[in-house]
């Protein structure tokens, strides 16, 4: 087992550009809303949808990260591919949960990370339904309140909220692919954990997962066959809050990242390599 660990990038400048970045992808979901073109469509098959916000939001966000950063690269869930001459890559998900979106249900989020050497460095989260945020890198973690309708930001200090329970005492939430056979595995990994740990979660939001993590209001969380963009964000938070991040690939193919205190991750990503051996 490999454990990643942020680098110590000067990461203040790159976590507030990703909040910019995140809330502008949130005004360009609500400006969707107001006008009620959603436009929905299937991408790579009946549970892959995209709309006119996922869109929107991307190249809301886009335009932000080009005017502050012009030297740092980009992917977008939506198609942006940008090269650049930084070492600096952002990854973004202007959308994560956009089946909840077109359900509407509220768990769904803007995502924006970066990476340095493929280790992500900083992000944001934003939720559009509720306006709540969460962003960070190295050593510092920020987020705006929970309650009622005030969002003053709130500094929380490394290793605050990242805590160590035992699996039995630990909710976890699952992060499922989009493809029907990776579907299945991860199912079937969710199956094999759930009677050693407390309780399972399935948001349909791998963003909104992670930042429960960092803010510990879960303990843990895996996801099995997701892309760079639906995690980027949400691996800087956790490293921030003092947690630890796995990546590796499971035997039967999709690859899987665990993310949480270290005790925990040790046990699933174990548990992981046992069961698909």
């Amino acid at each position: 087992m490999t454990q990643e660990q942020s680098t110590l990038f000067p990461a203040p400048d790159l976590s507030g550009v990703a909040r910019l970045a995140a809330q502008a992808g949130s005004d360009a979901i609500h400006t969707v809303l107001n006008t009620g073109a959603l436009g929905s469509q299937f991408k790579s098959g009946d549970h892959d949808l995209v709309t006119t916000a996922d869109r929107a939001s991307e190249a809301a966000v886009v335009a932000v990260i080009a005017r502050q950063r012009p030297d740092d690269a980009i992917l977008g869930e939506e198609g942006t591919q940008r090269a650049g001459t930084s070492g600096l890559r952002w990854l973004i998900d202007p959308l994560d949960g956009t089946a909840n979106f077109v359900h509407g249900r509220a768990d769904y989020a803007v995502s924006v990370g970066v990476e340095q050497d493929g280790v992500a460095v900083a992000g944001a989260i934003v939720f559009p339904a509720s306006g709540r945020w969460v962003a960070g890198g190295p050593n510092s973690l920020k987020a705006s309140a929970f309650q009622g309708t005030s969002h003053k930001s709130e500094l929380i200090q490394e290793h605050q909220r990242i805590a160590n329970p035992r699996p039995e005492h630990s909710l976890v939430a699952f992060g499922l692919p989009y493809g029907l056979p990776a579907r299945r595995h991860a199912l079937s990994t969710i199956a094999d954990l759930s009677s050693d740990i407390r309780g399972v979660r399935v948001m349909g939001c791998a963003a909104g997962d992670l930042a429960a993590v960092a803010l510990g209001q879960c303990n843990g969380f895996v996801g099995i066959g997701l892309s760079p963009w639906d995690t980027a964000a949400g691996q800087a938070l956790v490293s921030a809050a003092g947690g630890t991040v796995f990546h590796g690939q499971t035997p039967a193919g999709p690859s899987v990242i665990v993310a949480g205190g270290i005790d925990l991750v040790e046990f699933i990503t174990a548990r992981i390599a046992k069961t698909s051996a």
